[in-house]
């Protein structure tokens, strides 16, 4: 299954400011992000005016509340130790906005 997630406010966890960005997945890896070229053949949703974190947050895991108390979101040895398999679930994606 492939889709297109169009215009989403993108954050990437880089530290890199917000960008707006198209952002292509292919069963379950991440293939393109940025301008992603239209394909008939593939569904695309509209994520205008929400925010997009594609594998930024592990929502398998509660390790993401680590923000309220390190704005740097620091390594720590228990997310290092899940890194790997983070990457694994790269496409569990965190979008937040209001509709």
């Amino acid at each position: 299954m492939s889709f297109v997630l169009r215009n989403a406010q993108l954050v990437d966890g880089t530290g890199a400011p917000a960008r707006r960005a198209d952002v292509r997945v292919d069963g379950d890896r991440i293939t393109a992000v940025g301008t992603v070229a239209r394909d008939p053949d593939v569904a695309e949703v509209d994520l205008t005016g929400l925010t997009l974190a594609p594998g930024f947050i592990d929502i398998r895991t509660h390790y993401d509340a680590q923000v309220l108390w390190d704005g740097a979101l620091s390594p720590s040895c228990c997310l290092a130790s899940l890194s790997a398999r983070t990457r694994t679930y790269a496409i569990a994606t965190s979008v937040q906005g209001a509709r």
